[in-house]
């Protein structure tokens, strides 16, 4: 039988989603607030007595309890990759012609605003939203599920029962980041983007709610329409969304013009803007144009001109890095620029130095490049009269000899300090790691004391042998610090060799690695020609590996810390299959039984290879309905087509 009283709250329920719409999505309210407000209460009555009866769309649900710093992980249903850049009319005008070339079909081009945010992916079942997640890594995303709740513009419930995936943009408006300050002098945010970043790390969503952020989505991730229908369907379910406009012309001075109106409207804009993202609007095209190993080919991002401003150069301190590379850093009298305060500025090298004349005590004219990282452009005219900067003699830590290898310079002294100090710092850092406890401050103090002389050392650490070494560190810091190290002794291998700050080896050729070479003395065995044998493995990358490889010591303390200390995780512990081994796999339109996502998953299980694109290398399609201009093209090479229903045959064998 049903409950009327029920039935009454969930109409109400829909009444407030409606209202909300109507005030956070439409700015068109119909009500007062005064009206809302007694909605609220009434709602709130009837959960308070009928807790049971609560459904995650209410608004009293937006808000949950605070979360420990820990926050789970979820792998994305595909990549959340990021956009490459280009930096004036004339780049942009070639990329369009490098990707017109690339197709047969006119791309019809579309413009958007650039958020100047934080990238957050919304999961709906059923039309509830169930899961916010980061960008991370791009294939494994933070739960922001709490904290996302508390931004107004965002639905619980969409207005159909879809399950799907929003992707766009958490961002501080303008407005809400003045309020804040005024409201908290005592912790005065220096930019919205910051605001935003900060406001999402908080691990009580009451306190993220106090920036009052905003979302707008770019993407419904799988959609098969064309950009601007893609807008539509998102207004229609609940969202804020800012229609595209339209290239009018490809020819470079419409492009130009169009840039031109931009920026000059960007300080209209209530929230902050670092450029405009260019789409191929058709995504049958989009899905022919495919990606690269970071970013989509059918999108570009324009970044605006950076602000400029001018400061002092104090002096020039140097660095030294994990490597022994001794870095320039130039010290600058602080000035807010771009909405951050700069007062240290990388120069890289000798080179820099010469190339920009600086001298100490001179004016320096500085800029955000990409609105991020600060950089020295130039000299203030008739300031550069001081003594010229120089590059040292010796090594600035430990006096040791220095070598000069093109515009490098490094300490070559095996027991330099500072070396240690940053190669630790990275091999336990977020990205390698990940040992709790172990800041700099903490990390300095083990080597003082020779506590730490190695990696090695740092995983054979115990308490004994910090008293021993007469370590001041506290009884309770000691404690921790073992604990987070045991807990860290359980890695993955792409982790584990990221850790080892391999020069030119980031997080995405240490999982290319980590599937070449299985095992740690597989690793350890592989050879020059090994390493330039993997995909996506430059020259320069496998000769960096393969010198980094062939030291003795390097060789050493890493063997020992896998024989003795580490069990290497597998992150897909599922048994993997070799059935599809060598293939080579397309998957395009739309399944019924699974998402393609889940159906790519399944491949990669049997050993296959996913593909973005069909070419000639392409062993089989996978084509679902609607598949477009991909079937065409494999039937014209002659390629294996599956249907759905031979696919489902096949991993069910």
């Amino acid at each position: 039988m049903k409950n009327p009283i029920k039935e009454d709250y969930l109409e109400l329920l829909d009444s407030i989603l409606e209202h909300d719409r109507a005030y956070y999505v439409n700015n068109a309210p119909q009500i007062s607030d005064d009206q809302y407000d007694t909605l609220i209460e009434w709602v709130k009555a009837f959960e308070a007595q009928y807790p049971e009866e609560i459904v995650p769309y209410s608004p009293t649900q937006r808000v949950g309890s605070s979360l420990s710093g820990d926050r789970p992980t979820f792998k994305h249903s595909i990549p959340m990759l990021s956009l490459d850049n280009v930096f004036s009319a004339e780049e942009l005008f070639a990329w369009i012609e490098k990707t017109q070339s690339a197709t047969s079909i006119q791309l019809p081009l579309s413009c958007e605003l650039k958020y100047d945010g934080v990238a957050v992916a919304l999961i709906y079942e059923a039309g509830v939203l169930v899961r916010a997640l980061s960008r991370g890594d791009g294939e494994v995303g933070q739960d922001l599920t709490p904290q996302v709740r508390v931004i107004k513009n965002v639905p619980l419930r969409l207005t159909k029962a879809a399950t799907l995936e929003i992707r766009g943009e958490v961002v501080m408006p303008k407005q809400a980041l003045k309020d804040y300050n005024e409201k908290y002098p005592q912790a005065t945010l220096a930019n919205c983007r910051n605001g935003a970043s900060g406001a999402l790390n908080q691990n009580n969503p009451a306190d993220t709610a106090k920036r009052n952020l905003a979302f707008y989505p770019y993407q419904v991730v799988g959609a098969a329409n064309s950009q601007d229908q893609e807008v539509l369907s998102l207004k229609e379910l609940g969202f804020s969304a800012h229609y595209p406009d339209w290239l009018p012309s490809n020819d470079l001075d419409t492009i130009k013009r169009q840039l031109e109106h931009y920026q000059s409207e960007r300080a209209r804009v209530p929230f902050d803007i670092d450029g405009i993202v260019f789409k191929v609007n058709n995504h049958d095209i989009r899905q022919e144009l495919g990606f690269t190993g970071r970013a989509p080919r059918w999108a570009i991002a324009y970044k605006f001109p950076a602000e400029q401003k001018q400061t002092l150069l104090k002096r020039v301190e140097f660095q030294v890095g994990r490597t022994g590379a001794i870095t320039p850093v130039a010290k600058l009298h602080p000035i807010s620029c771009g909405g951050v305060t700069i007062s240290s500025v990388t120069l890289h090298n000798e080179d820099e130095i010469k190339r920009l004349g600086l001298t100490q005590g001179c004016s320096v004219i500085v800029q955000r490049a990409g609105d991020v990282i600060p950089q020295i452009t130039g000299i203030v005219e008739g300031t550069n009269i001081g003594k010229p900067i120089s590059m040292p003699e010796l090594c600035p830590c430990c006096n040791g000899p220095v070598e000069k290898n093109n515009a490098t310079l490094s300490c070559t002294s095996p027991s330099c300090h500072a070396q240690l100090q940053r190669y630790i710092e990275h091999f336990a850092g977020k990205k390698g790691l990940d040992i709790d406890g172990l800041g700099p401050k903490t990390i300095a103090e083990l080597i003082r004391s020779e506590a730490v002389k190695s990696p090695y050392d740092l995983m054979t650490l115990n308490t004994g042998k910090m008293y021993l070494c007469g370590t001041v560190l506290t009884k309770n810091q000691m404690n921790k610090l073992i604990a987070s190290i045991e807990k860290a002794k359980k890695p993955t291998l792409p982790k584990f060799i990221h850790a080892l700050g391999i020069p030119l080896v980031g997080e995405g050729t240490s999982k290319r690695l980590a599937k070449a070479f299985p095992t740690i003395p597989k690793l350890l065995e592989a050879r020059l020609e090994d390493f330039m044998a993997v995909d996506d493995i430059g020259k320069d990358t496998a000769e960096a590996i393969s010198k980094w490889m062939s030291s003795y010591a390097n060789y050493e303390w890493v063997y020992e810390v896998h024989a003795n200390v580490l069990t290497i995780e597998d992150p897909n512990p599922q048994s993997m299959s070799d059935l599809l081994s060598g293939q080579a796999w397309c998957v395009t339109g739309t399944l019924h039984s699974m998402k393609r996502s889940e159906a790519q998953a399944k491949l990669e299980e049997l050993g296959a290879t996913i593909v973005s694109g069909v070419s000639k290398n392409t062993t089989v399609l996978l084509a679902g309905e609607k598949a477009g201009s991909k079937l065409a093209k494999a039937e014209a090479l002659g390629i294996t087509i599956y249907t759905e229903d031979m696919f489902n045959e096949l991993v069910e064998a």
